[in-house]
């Protein structure tokens, strides 16, 4: 047998003998990969130390004593449903490599980077040779570290659920905020108020109730079913969880109406709800009312509807104490503007009229001395009751403000400038020329501006003569007021200029371009030119 020849470092070189049988032996002994042979019937033929370690840690009971007959199976039974296959495989010539192979023996389970390939002997497979290291903890702690990304993947999922959830819910708050910034009329707030609740809550019924002396009032009501509770239905504030909320602003829920103490006694029989969620609405430590919802279509009213509910309360409230405060300016500027109506009603008609009555009282008596004198008395008296009927038509249009988008432009001033000539004795001429019909804003706006000059021509400018020139032409319309007056200084500061500045106001509301000409001693000349486009 030959044998191999390993030279040795040194100052005397010798070299060592070894012969490939022993050299195949050491390897087979020293390999830290368990190995195994087998024969054609899975007979174990022969195995390393490796592999018998492996064997008795899996296997504490030993291995038995190796004979040509030990079947693999015989000794390893639970691995005969997954290796069998392979083994076949094997025999008809196909390696098999498995980096990850998974074998139960007893109630362990082990993990196993294999190769198995076949031992060929002349033309036939002899057998199998097997080699093959554990794996398990690696395996093992590859798939903790899979499991932990699998769950961090869940929590991130769920992270990321809930801030779309909460995001689409910070939406919806947000738009039923603004819907209830949307109007100024104090039912349509309330009446807001409860059917955003009830849809925010996913709720069956939903009420605004508000204070009236010892009681809470039902104002409004939202729901898809008909309810035997009706709207004004009066809760005693020291006798309901409504009265509960108002007293302590806090909100106040139960999850059984029926068998609630604090639900009034004759609210239960009228109502087919288990639940009840009441939220004060408070402006500033002013209790304004209590916003409530019952029942739900599916589940109990939780802690998420009454997070709801107090996101959108303060909205509420100041959207509700807002349409009061309008409510109240709304009477004010009526007062207001019934107190002008009165004033112009005494400075123009009453006065227009009583120069008439005065007029008609000597009429008769100085007819009989001069009739040409009294002809021109009695066309003074003409004049005067004509006046006085075109101011009262311009009084009744101000009491009536939609006839002024009802009746045109052009009749409009005719109206107000005879009226005001009639009062001051200044001709006022109006030119019209082409007509279209104007938009209600535009319209108003340049009726406004040209009362007030008219007003400032009767009131300050001293002059004999003023005119009014309206011209349509496409997309335009101009309006020019004009006298013959003293003018005045613009940039001085003074009392009347405050109707300058309301003319200013009403152009710029409906985007027109206003225009004062106007000098010390030679008149003024205010010009308002509104374009389609450009508004």
């Amino acid at each position: 047998m030959k044998t191999l020849e390993v030279p040795q470092r040194g100052d005397q070189a010798e070299s060592i003998s070894i012969r490939p049988d022993d050299l195949l032996a050491l390897m087979f002994d020293r390999m830290p990969m368990g190995i195994l042979v087998l024969d054609r019937a899975f007979r174990i033929v022969r195995y390393n130390p490796t592999w018998a370690s492996y064997f008795k840690h899996y296997n504490p009971a030993g291995l038995p004593a190796l004979r040509e007959t030990v079947g693999y199976f015989d000794v390893l039974p639970d691995h005969r449903p997954t290796l069998q296959p392979i083994f076949e495989r094997v025999l008809t010539g196909e390696p098999v490599r498995d980096p990850a192979l998974r074998l139960r023996t007893g109630d362990q389970t082990s993990y196993w980077n294999v190769v198995y390939a076949p031992l060929p002997q002349g033309n036939k497979i002899a057998g199998i040779l097997g080699v093959g290291t554990d794996v398990t903890d690696q395996v093992l702690m590859h798939e903790a570290l899979q499991q932990a990304v699998d769950e961090l993947r869940k929590a991130n999922t769920l992270v990321e659920q809930r801030v779309e959830e909460r995001t689409r819910e910070l939406s919806t708050v947000l738009r039923v905020q603004q819907a209830l910034t949307s109007s100024l009329n104090a039912d349509e707030v309330l009446q807001l108020i409860a059917d955003e609740a009830r849809s925010l809550t996913d709720a069956q019924i939903a009420t605004v109730a508000m204070p009236d002396g010892d009681d809470l009032v039902i104002a409004v009501m939202s729901s898809d079913e008909p309810v035997n509770i009706q709207i004004g239905f009066r809760l005693p504030i020291d006798k309901s969880i409504s009265g509960t909320a108002f007293i302590t602003g806090e909100p106040q829920r139960s999850f059984d109406i029926q068998n609630d103490s604090r639900i009034y006694p004759k609210v239960k029989p009228l109502v087919d709800v288990e639940c009840m969620l009441c939220v004060p609405l408070k402006a500033g430590n002013r209790m304004l009312g209590v916003l409530s919802v019952a029942g739900k279509v599916q589940g109990q009213l939780g802690r998420n509807d009454e997070i709801f509910l107090k996101s959108i309360a303060p909205a509420a409230a100041m959207a509700l104490e807002n349409a009061r405060l309008y409510e109240r300016a709304g009477d004010t500027a009526v007062a207001a503007e019934r107190g002008r109506l009165a004033r112009d009603l005494h400075d123009s008609v009453t006065q227009t009229l009583f120069s008439a009555s005065l007029t008609a009282e000597v009429l008769p008596r100085l007819w009989q001395r001069n009739p040409e004198e009294g002809a021109k008395r009695l066309e003074k008296m003409r004049e005067l009751t004509r006046g006085a009927l075109a101011e009262m038509r311009t009084l009744l249009l101000e009491l009536r403000p939609s006839a002024l988008t009802e009746t045109s432009l052009s009749d409009l001033l005719h109206q107000l400038a005879r009226g005001i000539s009639s009062r001051t004795e200044i001709p006022i001429d109006i030119q019209i020329e082409g007509e279209r019909d104007l938009p209600p804003e535009v319209q108003i706006a340049l009726y406004r501006i040209a009362q007030e000059a008219l007003n400032n021509v009767a009131k300050h400018s001293g002059a004999a003569r003023a005119q009014v020139d309206l011209a349509f032409s496409d997309g335009t319309v101009a309006l020019l007021v004009s006298d013959d007056g003293q003018g005045f200084d613009p940039w001085a500061k003074a009392s009347n200029h405050l109707g300058l500045r309301i003319m200013s106001e009403r152009a710029a509301d409906i985007g027109a371009e206003l225009k004062i000409d106007t000098t010390l001693g030679h008149g003024t000349k205010i010009s308002a030119v509104w374009t389609a486009e450009e508004s």
